[in-house]
């Protein structure tokens, strides 16, 4: 399935970069607003409700209490389980108490919040490829800020660093692309014809079409040919990892389960490669208890598989998004005019402890007023605006336009170097980024069958870290004084 997934984004980004005699010269948007025309699966309208906030951190006795109101839940409304999403440090704790006592909440599936995943699988990208010189290149290119690339590449700004890495792998695969073809004059005519025919309407049938015909498939595979050149590989390395981080975001919003537990299941690779420790552990066990909960085909693997892992607040093609960026929905309603936060931090512990006791209210009040007056834009996704997506095909020729200016082909046949200075990168740290996910591969193994399967060794037990080069200094954080 991520191999299909790769095609449909190198689909997207030839298809968007076409500027040939019968296409349309209208920009088709950024990925997203791509998949929501191409996309065969409705989702589920979700009824989004909010619950009294805990005024306290979650700490064992207040995840208990979670666990408690779902069972109260479960009661009332005759379920058979019910599922609970969580960032990776409440999920810890829930499992903790669920494995200590299975007899009483063993009927409640928590899952691991695919948002924060998506922000460790950004952090992993910058790790693999940061040495290659990508930084530079985005800021040469004018498309982000030199103030604001540190944090937003590394993954401290999730919606900025989605919209670089889908603008970026549009860019290096229109370039490659141009140049096989030889801007599209060396190309099989009926392939032209569909490429042209999926870019003025862009329907399931007509990306099908494209994907299905031999002479794409050649296409495909000369982009992702190696070979023995290791600018090459790393080049063909980022198109991947950046597709099955899109992998991540499609699986839940198509509602393909099966997808998401393939791009999952590579994420943990890169999760042990790259010594995210408590990702490793924990999301290796929600991934192999997913699995065997399809094995004996758990009622609860067919609501993942028929509802998705996510809500749609919409009700729209490709619009479910994970439940715990759900929560960040509520944490909007409750942040802007009706709370103490609404243009900052509040100190005054009055105001801010009458705010948690309301922000449900708060937050149910906002969503019935839009409703009322039919203001929608909370279901609207900001990269099908005309702006946003005049501003990607923008983005995408500057980053063309800049890459061509660079004396490095990012698919060349020789050693990998930086692309903004062309100094060749030593070679045991490209040999390290380019083995990371071998070495993933049989640390996860290891770590399944010795503690998930054996039961040799306890899950809690240290993990070793791998301490992979990445060829740049780490940053040491700066920790400011409180000025109260």
């Amino acid at each position: 399935m991520l191999e299909l997934s790769l095609k449909k984004d190198i689909a997207w980004s030839i298809v968007e970069g076409l500027e040939i005699q019968g296409a349309t010269e209208q920009p088709i948007g950024s990925w997203t607003c791509f998949n929501k025309e191409t996309t065969k699966t409705k989702a589920l309208k979700s009824i989004v409700e909010y619950l009294p906030m805990v005024p306290e951190p979650p700490e064992y006795p207040v995840c208990k209490k979670f666990l408690d109101d779902l069972l109260d839940m479960m009661k009332e409304l005759d379920l058979d389980h019910i599922f609970a999403h969580a960032d990776e440090l409440v999920y810890s704790k829930l499992a903790h108490i669920i494995w200590k006592h299975p007899d009483i909440y063993g009927r409640v599936i928590i899952i691991m919040g695919g948002f924060h995943q998506l922000r460790v699988r950004q952090r992993i990208i910058y790790k693999r490829f940061a040495c290659l010189g990508y930084k530079n290149w985005f800021i040469d290119s004018g498309i982000i800020a030199s103030g604001s690339a540190d944090h937003s590449i590394e993954g401290g700004h999730y919606y900025r660093h989605m919209r670089i890495t889908k603008e970026s792998f549009s860019a290096i695969i229109q370039n490659e692309v141009a140049k096989i073809t030889s801007n599209f004059t060396d190309i099989n005519e009926t392939l032209k014809t569909l490429l042209i025919e999926l870019k003025n309407k862009r329907t399931p049938q007509n990306l099908e079409n494209v994907l299905c015909h031999e002479s794409f498939e050649k296409v495909v595979s000369s982009l992702l040919y190696v070979g023995e050149s290791t600018q090459r590989k790393m080049t063909v390395a980022y198109l991947k990892d950046v597709s099955s981080i899109l992998a991540l975001v499609a699986g839940v919003r198509s509602g393909n389960f099966d997808l998401h537990m393939q791009a999952e299941r590579d994420m943990l690779n890169y999760c042990f490669a790259f010594d995210h420790i408590n990702y490793s552990r924990y999301l290796s066990y929600q991934h192999v208890y997913l699995q065997n909960l399809q094995e004996v085909s758990h009622p609860a693997i067919d609501d993942l598989v028929n509802r998705g892992l996510g809500g749609s607040l919409s009700g729209s093609p490709f619009s479910s998004i994970h439940g715990d960026l759900i929560t960040q929905v509520f944490n909007g309603e409750t942040k802007r005019q009706a709370g103490p936060h609404r243009s900052g931090f509040s100190t005054n512990v009055e105001a801010v402890n009458t705010w948690i006791k309301t922000a449900h209210i708060h937050a149910k009040v906002r969503q019935t007023f839009c409703q009322k007056i039919k203001l929608s834009t909370s279901s609207v996704h900001k990269e099908t605006t005309k702006c946003e997506m005049t501003r990607h095909k923008k983005h995408v020729q500057a980053l063309k336009d800049q890459l061509k200016k660079y004396e490095v082909d990012p698919f060349s046949n020789d050693e990998a170097k930086d692309l903004t200075t062309g100094k060749e990168i030593d070679k045991k740290i490209i040999n390290g980024l380019l083995n990371a996910e071998n070495i993933g591969k049989a640390k996860y193994k290891e770590f399944v069958q010795e503690r998930l399967v054996e039961g040799n060794k306890s899950i809690f037990d240290p993990i070793t870290k791998v301490n992979i080069d990445i060829g740049i200094k780490k940053k040491k954080k700066v920790y400011k004084q409180s000025q109260y």
